[in-house]
């Protein structure tokens, strides 16, 4: 009896390589569509959510004394002037993103900054989990500050401003740093999971699409993978591995 048991591993490797180039190749493609769109419209629109901006302001001022279906109006029209300027802006994040300005930081402070803007509003409880010495990487504190919150910002759209989410930080294996955001929303359909970090994918009925990919595009220049965990009904985990930075143990 002979029993020959081959690895099949490198194998698939090698058959999945040409899909991933192809997708690869199909996203930055996707990118360069929306950052030519954005260079072209991005100041008109500006400038005319500016206008609208500022008109909406003088009316609220005038008309304080009214009654209260007109506020409530002019509150909206403020609202929805807001949101389409944010929209411009991580339009504009999103296909302009210059290398990162790396610097040595602790993960953690950074994470936590995200966190405590991104739940200000809401009902959300917040765990930590963060061990007791620094978590050190090298990168560039002001786009993982972007990732992060967009991070939350979407778990906390997905839980309805209520729910519970679950910070964890550490210090892995193979000199990597590992961070994980798990909400209590509803969760993520399992044929979603791969395209939640497409450029203008969204589940949500009033999301664009931008938060994701912007995490994604951040954590890709800093060498890092982002991945998402799922079932229905059992809310949603996005876990995120950094290279730690090896310098000072090196020095020591």
């Amino acid at each position: 009896l002979i029993v020959i048991i081959r690895d099949a591993t490198e194998r698939k490797r090698a058959e999945e390589a040409p899909k991933k180039t192809h997708e690869e190749l199909v996203r930055k493609e996707k990118l360069a569509s929306l950052g030519q769109f954005a260079g072209n419209v991005s100041h008109e629109l500006r400038n005319s959510l500016a206008t609208i901006g500022s008109s909406v302001y003088y009316l609220k001022t005038k008309l304080r004394d009214t009654d209260g279906k007109v506020q409530e109006h002019l509150e909206r029209m403020k609202s929805s002037v807001d949101n389409a300027t944010t929209i411009i802006q991580s339009l504009l994040d999103l296909t302009r993103m210059k290398e990162p300005k790396l610097a040595r930081l602790d993960l953690t402070a950074i994470i936590s900054e995200a966190v405590d803007i991104g739940t200000v509003s809401g009902r959300v409880r917040v765990t930590r989990d963060f061990p007791e010495q620094e978590v050190r990487v090298n990168a560039d504190p002001e786009q993982l500050r972007m990732a992060f919150k967009n991070i939350v910002a979407n778990a906390m759209e997905a839980m309805g401003g209520r729910g519970t989410l679950a910070v964890m930080a550490r210090c892995a294996a193979d000199d990597q740093a590992e961070v994980c955001f798990a909400d209590t929303g509803p969760g993520i359909p399992p044929e979603d999971l791969d395209r939640i970090f497409e450029p203008l994918f969204s589940t949500k009925a009033k999301g664009i699409g931008f938060g994701l990919s912007i995490a994604r595009m951040v954590i890709d220049r800093h060498g890092g993978i982002i991945e998402a965990r799922s079932e229905l009904g059992e809310g949603a985990t996005i876990t995120i591995r950094l290279p730690l930075d090896m310098g000072e143990r090196k020095e020591e």
